[in-house]
């Protein structure tokens, strides 16, 4: 009964509040009816306003918070490869790498390779003459002799790289080519002509040749 009267009692306060300010009400409701087509933009660029400043805000505050972290963390990671590179072992203490591998850095002297053996070298070479003199060279010194047989010379010279030239009256002048002839040991081309009947000397760089 208590909680009845007392909200009964309520009940008949709002109702005469209400009759009371009836009119003031009516006023009320009728003015925000014909003031909301108004209002209504004002609240939407007051909010569009707020988020056009405030999410700019936030995202440079989350730049700047990122950023701030990563470069903390990049200077954490530098001072420890700074660390590792510049700490030095203590006084007989080994490296680790060192004891997995069993390894022991070896001496000048212990690492000295052997003397390649030479020898063959010089016979590796008179062979490779040979081949060429054979394959090649022969043929190409008939064809150049034959050439000089027009212009009736019976001798010709062949300079380092293989250039063969002739003497006419005002000096020389080219008449052929050898090659793959540069960087052959004469020595060995000398006794190769000589065995095909040539008549071979030495003149500085030149080699002369001359048949009858």
């Amino acid at each position: 009964m208590i909680f009845a009267d007392g909200k009964g009692g309520k009940m008949e306060q709002v109702e005469k509040w209400c009759r009371v300010h009836k009119k003031a009400c009516l006023v009320t409701g009728i003015m925000g009816l014909l003031l909301a087509p108004f209002l209504w933009p004002v609240f939407l660029a007051v909010i569009v306003q707020s988020l056009t400043i405030g999410l700019p805000i936030a995202a440079g505050i989350c730049c700047y918070k990122y950023l701030n972290e990563k470069k903390e963390n990049t200077n954490e990671n530098e001072q420890k490869c700074h660390h590792a590179e510049t700490k030095e072992s203590a006084p007989g203490e080994v490296c680790e790498h060192a004891e997995l591998s069993g390894s022991v850095p070896k001496s000048p002297d212990e690492t000295r390779t052997e003397p390649v053996n030479t020898k063959e070298e010089p016979e590796l070479i008179s062979q490779e003459t040979l081949l060429w003199y054979e394959k090649e060279g022969k043929e190409r010194l008939a064809a150049i002799r034959k050439k000089a047989g027009y212009e009736k010379k019976t001798e010709l010279a062949v300079n380092k790289d293989g250039i063969c030239t002739v003497p006419e009256k005002n000096g020389y002048h080219r008449i052929g080519f050898f090659k793959g002839y540069a960087g052959r040991p004469r020595e060995t081309l000398v006794k190769l002509l000589k065995n095909d009947g040539y008549t071979v000397r030495s003149s500085g760089t030149y080699l002369w040749i001359s048949w009858k």
